[in-house]
């Protein structure tokens, strides 16, 4: 997300000629939340394709298997 998403919005900041710290440290934390929001909107579309990018640590703390996920059924994990 940090690669991506916040490096779209460093650039932005300077194409508009806005150089200050705390404006880059929010564009960081801006983007890294952006990143997750999108991994998470579309595990739906990762799942068709048998790939996750959910934390096992998370899935494990809440029951929930790799086959869960790719089973495209909801389940009380997932909930």
């Amino acid at each position: 997300a940090e690669g991506t998403y916040s490096s779209i919005l460093y650039l932005l900041l300077q194409s508009m000629g806005i150089k200050d710290i705390k404006a880059d440290h929010i564009a960081s934390h801006v983007g890294k939340a952006f990143g997750i929001a999108m991994m998470l909107r579309y595990t739906f579309f990762f799942a068709q394709e048998r790939y996750t990018y959910l934390p096992a640590q998370v899935c494990a703390k809440h029951g929930i298997s790799e086959e869960d996920i790719y089973s495209l059924q909801e389940s009380r994990g997932l909930q």
